[in-house]
């Protein structure tokens, strides 16, 4: 190998060469896709009806009208789009139980009363849509729902744990909304 210290202009050219802009050698990217490309194809192939048992704890009543309306929007009528049957159940547990009672505490309404209407409509919405509402009794025994005051499309289950551990037997895939 040769000692650099004799051909200083080989020296210079090698390390002008680390200076050179990455983009010189490195290609452009390719465009991005329309979106109108985007779907579920590879995951959806071959199926006929999506089953999802949907667990919702959410303690912000802003963010679960936001979930709901995703849910419907978007999970629900992509998969009706792609023809795949959606089988969803919604499953209430955790703070969020709060949301869904026909009279709703007071100060919840004071600073939330917007967030409120949209749950209620969504879930009217989502019932019109075929989709099943739960909402699991021990968590409104914990938050102060009365049973009897729950949104009526939504319908009260003894424990809400064991209802998706019975939906994920009959092959329903569990998604987490927290």
């Amino acid at each position: 190998m040769r000692n650099f210290r004799h051909h200083p202009l080989a020296a210079i050219a090698l390390l002008s060469s680390f200076a050179l802009p990455a983009s010189a050698e490195t290609p452009a990217p390719a465009p991005a896709k329309p979106t109108t490309d985007i779907n579920d194809a590879d995951a959806l192939r071959g199926v006929r009806t999506g089953k999802g048992v949907f667990l919702l704890s959410l303690a912000e009543p802003e963010k679960m009208s936001r979930y709901l309306r995703l849910i419907l929007e978007s999970s629900h009528r992509g998969m009706t789009q792609q023809n795949v049957k959606p089988d969803f159940v919604l499953v209430f547990i955790g703070p969020g139980v709060r949301f869904l009672g026909t009279q709703p505490d007071k100060g919840l309404v004071e600073k939330h009363d917007k967030a409120l209407k949209e749950i209620a409509e969504s879930v009217r919405k989502l019932k019109a849509a075929g989709v099943k509402l739960e909402v699991c009794s021990v968590a409104n025994e914990v938050y102060g729902v009365a049973n009897d005051q729950v949104l009526p499309e939504v319908k009260v289950v003894r424990d809400g744990f064991v209802s998706v551990i019975g939906y994920q037997a009959k092959g329903y895939a569990l998604v987490p909304v927290f």
